[in-house]
This record gives C-alpha cells, structure tokens and sequence, in this order.
C-alpha cells in the first residue's frame, strides 16, 4: 500500500503555467477601474461655497438671534442666504420675520418668514445637505452684489 506516492509525484512535478489571454486581461481590468471611478465619483460629494460667513443680524428684544451666511451650494448653481435661529430668551414660542435685503446698486429683495414654533435654547439652521428647514433659505438673483449686500430684519412674534 503506497498512499503517500501520488501526493510525492505531484509535489515533484513542475507547476504548470496558466495562460491568460491579454485581451481577456485587459478588458477586465479596464471594466475594474471604470466601477472603480464610477463609485468615487458618485459617492464624492462636492462641499458648499462659503461666500460670506456667519454674521449676526440685530438681536430681537426678546432674545432672539439670527445669523446669515451667503453660500453656493452648488459650483454651477445661485448663491444662497442661509439663516440660523436660535430662540435664546424662551419668552416667546413661535417666531417670524422680514428680512430685506439689498446692495449699494438699489436691488432690493424682501422676504417674509411665516411664524415657527421654536422652544427655550433651541436652534434651526439652514443647510445645503438638506432641506429641514426651506424658509431659513432664500436664493438669491445675478442681480444682488454680495460684497455690497446689507440685511435689515424686523421680527414678528
């Protein structure tokens, strides 16, 4: 009984070489790289645009803040304002506002912000990456020179 020699002769024999065809080669490897690119590409997600920071607009009497930043969301998209509450003093529950914004070359653009309801130390922040909050945003028009750009605020509570 030789059990062993089959296991022997084989370790002895010399591997035999694989072939691949070279086009069979390249074309799976260009297909890889292609699904490869294609993932980056689809899971890369551009960053906004920062025009104009954070800037606080005038406090409310009752402690009530609200800061804009001007943002392009998009490279090939308007710019946006993007507001920010934040209900500090808690006297008052729902909030609204008008906002009118306007350059040194006279455009001028008014928008009103219908009252929401904001709790004691709570905050609503606008965001390109969603739209929880689509009244804290305004799109602005070629028209509107952002180095120039003042905003007035008038609260409603």
């Amino acid at each position: 009984m030789k059990p062993f020699l089959p296991i022997k002769v084989v370790l002895l024999r010399a591997p035999e070489v694989i072939k691949i065809n070279p086009t069979f080669l390249r074309k799976y490897f260009l297909t890889g790289i292609l699904m490869i690119g294609f993932h980056v590409l689809a899971s890369a997600q551009t960053e906004p645009t920062i025009i104009k920071g954070w800037n606080p607009l005038e406090e409310a009497d009752f402690l009530f803040d609200v800061y804009y930043q001007v943002v392009k969301c998009d490279p090939t998209g308007s710019a946006e304002v993007h507001f920010w509450a934040f209900n500090e003093g808690g006297n008052v529950g729902a909030v609204g506002f008008t906002l009118t914004l306007k350059d040194e070359d006279g455009t001028e653009v008014i928008h009103n912000v219908e009252k929401f309801e904001i709790g004691l130390g709570q905050s609503y922040k606008a965001d390109c990456a969603n739209d929880d909050y689509p009244y804290l945003k305004i799109t602005l028009s070629e028209e509107m020179d952002l180095e120039t750009m003042s905003i007035d605020i008038i609260y409603i509570k």
